[in-house]
C-alpha cells in the first residue's frame, strides 16, 4: 500500500525533526546573546552582531524555535572565522540554514580522508573545492 502524499509529508517532518534534534544534541551552538557576549560587543540589542554577520552572509543560524543558534565552529575568537564567508559564497544560495549545518557536518568526499567541512576549514582550498562541487550542475 502506498502512503497518501499527506502521510509521506508527515512522516518527512518526523524525520528532518528527529535529525534537527540529534544535529543540535552533537553539535555547540550559540544564541544571538551568547555571541554577543562572545564578541564582546557592547551594543544594547540581544541579536546583534549575529544579524548583522548573518544578514553579510559571514555565518549562517538554524531556526530553533523562535530564535536561530550558531554553530560554534564558525568562531574564532569571539569573531566569525574568515574562511566562513568564502564557503558560503560559493554554496549555493537557496540552501536551508538546516541544509547549511548538515552538509558542513557531513563527511565530504572532496576533503581527505572524507572530513566534514566544519573539521577541516583549515584546508579552505579542499572546503571550496567541495562547495564548489554541489553547486555545479554536474550530475554522476
Amino acid at each position: 500500500m502506498i502512503d497518501s502524499p499527506s502521510n509521506l509529508a508527515a512522516d518527512i517532518e518526523v524525520h528532518n525533526a528527529i535529525l534537527r534534534a540529534r544535529y543540535l544534541d552533537g553539535h555547540k551552538t550559540y544564541t544571538s546573546r551568547e555571541v554577543r557576549e562572545l564578541s564582546g560587543s557592547a551594543t544594547r540589542n540581544p541579536s546583534e552582531p549575529a544579524s548583522r554577520w548573518k544578514r553579510h552572509r559571514r555565518i549562517f543560524g538554524v531556526p530553533v524555535g523562535n530564535q536561530d543558534h550558531y554553530p560554534a565552529f564558525q568562531f574564532a575568537g569571539g569573531r566569525p572565522r574568515p574562511e566562513l564567508a568564502r564557503i558560503l559564497a560559493v554554496l549555493p544560495a537557496g540552501m536551508s540554514p538546516w541544509q547549511l549545518a548538515f552538509w558542513f557536518a557531513s563527511s565530504n568526499r572532496w576533503i581527505e580522508d572524507d572530513t566534514a567541512p566544519q573539521g577541516a576549514l583549515h584546508d579552505i582550498d579542499r572546503v571550496l573545492a567541495a562547495a564548489a562541487d554541489l553547486a555545479s550542475d554536474d550530475i554522476g
